[in-house]
């Protein structure tokens, strides 16, 4: 008896229903994690050392943050988030917008009283670490903020939400005139350092950059202060702080951000806001591009128009996306790293639900198999026939009006974000791990993988027979570009992927360790 065949179309509907449907699987609990970390060659002192360095609330378990990156960046809390589809995208494109600021806002809050205590003490190095994150999210919040002005399209009316009615950002007020406060009394500059110092010198650079700050938070606050929400309304009798509450739910973006921490000061939180705001916007994208998803495969042309603007809405979301690695590279140095290394456990991005499994793995390809099966009258043959494709699409190209054409020019701009947040990880891998040479044992991530940089370039793989070729050769007029090396032969990026790496093999010996006792284990079976 033959099995049935499953159609192209019903096959990519299941691939999403069961991604949108699917929860993760990873540990919860101390007896799951302590089993996991120990398959991977962690002992139980380690484990318990670990775990002994955590603070968290009490809905987590400190062991189960060591294997679990849901967890460690607090998902769990923004999974509660609610993403009202009764709302139109660009309400909902707003509200998310905020969540990512109100994550900068409370990171913002810690670091200005983190600041002032470094200031009182006279610890200006430790301090102008610190700045240097701070201006990280002042950088974000502008870039939030602009966005803002791009999503509302007109025609709609709605109320506004204001940042002013975010408890969060009172008290980043607060904390923020504490810190200018100190400095003006405890750590004053003469005249003359302006001339004399450059921004080298820690304490320069702190009131440089905090003035620098103090200027950028007017422009991202000008933006904020009264956003319309299109198609969404107060409830009879709700004031603005509750309207506010009710939408953007920063409690549990407070929970998030606050529910893990190391006991001891370092950049864990920053390094997991960047994370945080990157799955708070993904999740949105992941939604939206379902819903075209389905609209696309089921021929409901009256819709695509609207489509077409909620994809250029998620392309600016996921411009954010891709940028959110950056200030990490930036920032992030080894030292600090190996100062929250600890604190990762075997934790990866890769295990990112939003990011990996969704965006990357279903709704990205799914999308892009969705757009040739509409262009090609849902005709599974010539759907898969990349150079007729790409003759329909040139003569899309050439006609007025139709939105099919917008939405293959938003698809095309997703592959170039999915492609550039693949890179840009590359980036972190790189600086922070390493790439040894061939003829060396290579680095180990912290996460298991025994060859930390090969593992990372392989996700960049997948863009080889990326299914966007004929659409992306006949909008751009050029094939799309290759993935990148891991490193230019003779380059200076090897010569400091080598260099990184040996350092590596000396920082984290645990690590090495762990992935040299898996080695030998697999080359004897």
């Amino acid at each position: 008896m033959e099995t049935p065949t499953v159609s192209a179309t019903q096959a990519i509907l299941d691939d999403v229903r069961a991604y949108l449907q699917s929860k993760s699987n990873l540990p919860v609990t101390e007896e799951h994690a302590t089993t996991k970390l120990l398959a991977k060659s962690f002992d139980e002192e380690e484990i318990r050392h670990r775990r002994a360095a955590f603070a968290t609330n009490g809905e987590i378990d400190c062991t189960a943050v060591l294997a679990n990156y849901e967890l460690l960046h607090g998902i769990k809390y923004l999974d509660r988030l609610i993403n009202n589809s009764g709302h139109e995208v660009p309400a909902r494109a707003a509200i998310a917008i905020f969540r990512g600021a109100e994550i900068c806002l409370n990171n913002l809050v810690v670091l200005a009283r983190r600041i002032t205590d470094d200031v009182k003490r006279g610890h200006m190095a430790d301090a102008s670490l610190k700045i240097g994150w701070a201006n990280r999210f002042h950088e974000t919040l502008y870039s939030l903020s602009q966005l803002l002005v791009q999503v509302d399209q007109g025609g709609r009316q709605g109320d506004s939400i204001s940042i002013r009615d975010s408890v969060v950002f009172q008290d980043y007020l607060v904390q923020a005139a504490r810190m200018h406060a100190i400095l003006r009394a405890e750590a004053t500059e003469q005249h003359s350092d302006l001339g004399d110092k450059d921004l080298d010198d820690p304490q320069r650079f702190v009131f440089f950059h905090s003035f620098v700050n103090s200027n950028y938070e007017a422009i991202w606050l000008s933006a904020m202060e009264q956003v319309r929400l299109p198609g969404v309304v107060r409830e009879p009798g709700e004031d603005a702080g509750t309207f506010y509450q009710r939408l953007i739910q920063n409690d549990e973006v407070r929970e998030a951000v606050n529910c893990v921490d190391l006991k001891d000061p370092t950049c864990l939180m920053q390094f997991r806001a960047y994370h945080q705001i990157s799955e708070v916007l993904v999740g949105l994208v992941n939604e939206v591009a379902s819903e075209i998803i389905v609209a696309l495969l089921g021929n409901e042309q009256a819709t695509f128009g609207a489509h077409a603007r909620s994809l250029a809405l998620c392309s600016k979301l996921l411009q954010v996306v891709t940028d959110n690695i950056r200030p990490i590279v930036r920032t992030l140095s080894p030292k600090a790293y190996f100062a929250i290394r600890p604190a990762l456990g075997i934790t990866s991005g890769s295990h990112s639900h939003n990011l990996r499994k969704g965006l990357f793995l279903t709704i990205y390809p799914s999308l892009v198999k969705s757009l040739r099966l509409q262009l090609a009258a849902m005709d599974e043959q010539l759907a898969a026939d990349d150079e007729r494709l790409q003759q329909i699409v040139l003569a899309l190209l050439q006609q007025h009006g139709d939105p099919r054409a917008d939405i293959l020019r938003q698809v095309v701009y997703m592959h170039q974000y999915v492609r550039t947040w693949r890179d840009e990880h590359m980036q972190f891998v790189k600086t922070q791990i390493g790439v040894s040479p061939e003829d060396m044992t290579p680095t180990a991530s912290i996460s298991g993988a025994e060859n930390a940089a090969v593992t990372a370039n392989g996700f960049r793989q997948a863009h080889k027979n990326d299914p966007i070729a004929p659409l992306y050769q006949a909008l751009l007029g050029k094939s799309p570009i290759p993935p990148l090396p891991i490193v230019h032969k003779g380059g200076f990026d090897e010569y400091m992927a080598h260099f990184t790496a040996n350092a590596v093999k000396e920082m984290y010996a645990d690590v090495q360790d762990r992935a040299q006792r898996k080695r030998p284990a697999r080359m004897a079976s």
